[in-house]
């Protein structure tokens, strides 16, 4: 379920007034197209006001605002409660009776049509499958062997962080599987890399055993989140198994896209992250075959973020650190010397 869907959810159904409650508001008066309350530590009874249209929230003593500059029913939980926005949208949903993965619920043919073209309006362009999440039985994972994986240890995976991270062969298939998590420790899915070095051409590289839509995942998260606020930035990789590089020498604060461009969600979720964003994507993918720089290619990606959004890219302005393809978190002996030249593609404010 996404935000839109879950403040929909919570007009039609009326509860407003429940979410209030347990967020801790008190003095909660109904007063006709909206709700007056206090803050859960305030003594003026009057200091907030809930819309019940919109759930547009207006706090006259508390700068409730979120990254995106929302003030609403939502921002007010993250507010209150101090979550990552899709933690308190789950908690929102726990509160009021609701799957957070929307099982439970048909949105209305109005409001579908509605939010089709507010999808339009808003995506930017960017190819972001709405397909939702499904959590999947973890019962899945006992198919495949927990069996540590030699290649993997060889590109810099040790094995301890194999086995945090699930690292196991499906013998059927020939092929490394890791487990799919969203940021709630939800089994959504399980990815494959072949069990080869050599890729004929013919081959598919990695497959989803099991499917799910990459472009609402940030792969690692469910592990890195609290490294991630505490070292005040994001390393975004393309690869799962650069997040699990990095982890293996300490580098905990790290999470992939699955891909070379990020989804109009992923952005929605690295900025609701509240932290600097420095990507490190695969070389060849931003240079072009005489080593420069093309910045088109990464000002298309920070031009999606907020304004006030601090973007980084590190990237080999030598051309002599990285081999053919290779991303920074595959080179982790020059790291540092990686980090040096990291190039700050969009300032804050």
């Amino acid at each position: 379920m996404d935000a839109q869907d879950l403040k929909d959810r919570i007009i039609e159904e009326n509860k407003i007034y429940d979410v209030l409650s347990a967020l801790g508001m008190h003095h909660i008066k109904d007063k006709g197209k909206y709700y007056s309350c206090a803050m859960p530590a305030g003594d003026n009874e009057k200091s907030t006001i809930v819309y019940k249209d919109n759930l547009f929230v207006d706090a006259y003593t508390r700068d409730i605002k979120d990254k995106y500059g929302s003030s609403d029913l939502l921002s007010l939980t993250m507010f209150l409660r101090q979550e990552y926005f899709s933690h308190s949208m789950k908690w929102i949903c726990e509160m009021c009776g609701y799957d957070y993965y929307g099982r439970d619920y048909e949105k209305p043919s109005l409001l579908s049509f509605i939010n089709e073209i507010y999808a339009m309006k808003t995506s930017y362009g960017l190819d972001d499958d709405d397909t939702p999440l499904k959590p999947i039985n973890e019962k899945v994972l006992e198919y495949y062997r927990p069996l540590k994986s030699k290649m993997f240890y060889e590109d810099g995976v040790d094995y301890e962080t194999q086995n945090l991270f699930g690292v196991g062969i499906d013998l059927c298939e020939n092929r490394i599987t890791f487990p799919i998590y969203d940021e709630h420790n939800i089994l959504v899915g399980v990815k494959g890399r072949l069990n080869q070095y050599e890729i004929l051409p013919f081959e598919n590289k990695y497959i989803y055993l099991e499917k799910c839509n990459k472009n609402h995942i940030l792969y690692g998260l469910n592990l890195t989140y609290e490294h991630v606020k505490k070292a005040g930035i994001v390393y975004v990789v393309e690869s799962e198994k650069a997040v699990m590089q990095g982890w293996s020498t300490g580098i905990k604060n790290v999470v992939a896209i699955s891909g070379k461009h990020p989804s109009s969600t992923q952005i929605k979720k690295l900025t609701y992250l509240g932290v600097d964003i420095c990507l490190c994507l695969d070389d060849k993918a931003d240079c072009g075959k005489d080593g420069n720089i093309d910045t088109d290619f990464y000002n298309k990606i920070a031009n999606q973020f907020i304004d006030t959004q601090k973007v980084y890219a590190i990237i080999d302005k030598k051309n002599e650190i990285l081999g053919h393809k290779q991303s920074p978190f595959d080179n982790l002996d020059m790291w540092d010397e990686l980090l040096k030249m990291r190039k700050l593609i969009q300032r804050n404010g």
